[in-house]
């Protein structure tokens, strides 16, 4: 069984601004989380906070949203790539999976793609994180073909 370091994560989730007669009301998500890979699944947690800032004739307001954790495991075979993008200056690891809904529950994972945004420090650690989900789906895809392996 093989186990890799934590990999914290972030998830860009587009905010929200309104302006009309009753004040001006700005919405902003936060969405952060962490990725492991744990014998052959991929481990996804996540949490959210939803900051409200308003601004309207009876003063300023501001609220903190904290959601409730979310979390899906995937085994690694329905990873399709796990790869690195954004480069330098924008690092991203970017999951594809062989179902669309492999990962439900995960805002803005579309078609079975997850973009996670990680931070320039950890790109060594998110290279160790695709070098393991490739590893654990070759051997299950051995194990699969070849049945004297699970001995």
């Amino acid at each position: 069984m093989s186990y890799v370091n934590a990999l914290p994560f972030r998830i860009r989730v587009p905010g929200y601004d309104s302006i009309d007669s009753q004040g001006v009301v700005s919405i902003s998500i936060k969405l952060q989380g962490i990725l492991r890979v744990e014998g052959e699944k991929v481990s996804l947690e996540w949490s959210a906070s939803k900051q409200i800032e308003s601004l309207s004739m009876d003063g300023i307001r501001e609220e903190v949203d904290q959601s409730p954790v979310g979390s899906c495991d995937i085994p690694a075979s329905l990873i399709l790539d796990a790869r690195m993008r954004g480069g330098w200056w924008a690092p991203m690891l970017e999951l594809r999976a062989s179902r669309l809904d492999a990962f439900a529950g995960l805002p803005t994972a579309d078609n079975g793609i997850a973009k996670l945004r990680i931070r320039r420090r950890d790109r060594n650690a998110a290279r160790a994180i695709c070098a393991a989900i490739d590893k654990t789906r070759l051997l299950s895809a051995r194990q699969a073909t070849d049945p004297t392996l699970l001995r």
